[in-house]
């Protein structure tokens, strides 16, 4: 069972803000969430193969090196550059 306590820590990591009213109605859903997974962690596999459902093989692509912008083309649209990045505020405010 997730505790208000865990509910509201979750909330905080998530930069959630919860009003009081929706803490009850979070509580059940995430329950019932937890017990739907809970259901299919004990369904039994052991006679099904799901290994390659879908026939794909080898879908990962080999990385290659291609030639990219300079960073001053990178840059020089910028209204704001400071030694040699993109200069951004800090907007991660926690009231």
């Amino acid at each position: 069972m997730v505790t208000k306590d865990e509910l509201l820590d979750l909330a905080l990591l998530s930069k959630l803000d919860i009003s009081d009213s929706d803490v009850d109605k979070l509580l059940v859903d995430m329950e019932e969430i937890i017990k739907f997974a809970d259901k299919i962690n004990a369904a039994s596999t052991s006679d099904v193969e799901f290994d390659n459902i879908n026939d794909l093989q080898n879908v990962y692509r080999e990385d290659k090196v291609v030639d990219s912008f300079s960073q001053d083309d990178i840059l020089k649209n910028s209204k704001t550059v400071e030694n040699g990045f993109f200069r951004v505020d800090n907007h991660n405010h926690i009231e």
